[in-house]
């Protein structure tokens, strides 16, 4: 099923990742940035048609490759589907949060240097920001500040 080219994520289940470098195999995605879907709702060419099943559905990951400039994978798609992807890692993307690795999950740091370890919209520890350089790290996670191991 083919999603809105101007399709608005759901906050309660999804979330935006900035760019490829944070894709995950297992994670279930849809292409974030509108000016490569198709508006499905206007005729399309064989090209456009190709463009939709790539970039308008979601799918689920797996065989990431990350490049300095570009990022590849395998999609897999609700139909069964499969298509190898191939993409600049500049373009951001929508993630369905059930399927982010808890190794990767966000933190947010507050203004008093502390950071916020979420999960499932709930606060269940603080860090101070200074410390956190001697920590092992957890995740690649670059928004603000990350989560890490104890």
């Amino acid at each position: 099923m083919f999603v809105d080219k101007y399709y608005e994520m759901n906050p309660g289940e999804e979330d935006l990742l900035p760019d490829g470098s944070f894709l995950v195999d297992g994670m279930r995605v849809l292409f974030g940035d509108p000016s490569l879907r198709i508006d499905v709702y206007e005729e399309m060419s064989p090209k456009d048609l190709e463009n939709a099943r790539k970039f308008n559905r979601w799918c689920t990951i797996s065989y990431i490759i990350q490049g300095r400039e570009e990022v590849s994978f395998i999609a897999r798609y609700d139909d069964g589907t499969k298509k190898k992807i191939m993409i600049g890692g500049i373009y951001p993307w929508f993630v369905k949060i059930d399927t982010i690795p808890d190794s990767h999950k966000q933190t947010e740091s507050n203004a008093f240097g502390q950071s916020r370890i979420i999960e499932d919209d709930r606060i269940v520890g603080m860090v101070p920001v200074d410390e956190i350089s001697s920590m092992e790290r957890r995740s690649n996670w670059p928004l603000s500040v990350e989560r890490f191991l104890p």
